[in-house]
């Protein structure tokens, strides 16, 4: 369970990061799409590695 609120920790502090770089950065792409594409990853990924468990 730990685990788990580890990784949903981890998750948004990445999700919060991307939003700040696409949102000081405008030129790398549009501040929406970059994050939720990023954190969408990181969730199939986290998705994949809790049903190996």
């Amino acid at each position: 369970m730990l685990l788990l609120l580890l990784l949903l920790i981890v998750l948004a502090l990445v999700f919060v990061g991307l939003v700040y770089v696409s949102y000081r950065h405008p030129v790398l792409a549009t501040p929406l799409l970059v994050a939720i594409g990023g954190a969408g990853l990181l969730m199939v990924v986290i998705g994949f590695v809790i049903s190996q468990l």
